[in-house]
Parts: structure tokens; sequence; C-alpha cells
């Protein structure tokens, strides 16, 4: 649904933010945006220290604090398809 005003067209979201930026794959960045999130807020909940988180992460210290701050693009760029 489009509605026009005197200056600009809104446009009905799709409630993935990557879908209305026309990312390729939307559906999966949302997914992994998600569980960055969510192992962000699981770390903060129980108070994990960093070394401990990243243990858990199985991952660097330097990519895990990247991946909780920056978000879930780090988590790709292992594997070359980085966003």
């Amino acid at each position: 649904m489009n509605v026009i005003t005197n200056y600009i067209t809104i446009e009905q979201s799709s409630n993935n933010p990557y879908a209305n930026l026309g990312h390729l794959d939307a559906q999966g960045t949302l997914v992994k945006a998600d569980s960055a999130r969510q192992i962000g807020r699981i770390i903060k909940a129980r108070r994990l220290p960093q070394q401990r988180a990243v243990k858990l992460l199985g991952m660097t210290q330097p990519k895990a604090l990247r991946m909780l701050h920056v978000g879930f693009r780090v988590i790709l760029s292992s594997n070359g398809s980085g966003v």
C-alpha cells in the first residue's frame, strides 16, 4: 500500500529492513542479525566475563567483541560472504 503525500511516497514496511533495502539474502541476514543480538543479550544477562564468553563462542576475543559491538558481519567474514 502506497500513500502519496505532497512531497514523498510512503510505503508499508516488510518488517525486514534488509528486504526493504533490497538485500539479496534478506531473510538470512535478518536471522543472523537477530542471532548476534540474542547472543549479546544472553552474555549480558548472565554477566559473563569476556574471556568466558569468548570461550563459549569458540572465537578469538577480537572477533567475538567485534561481533557483539558491530554485528554479525564479522561472523560471515571468515567464509568470505560478509555483508
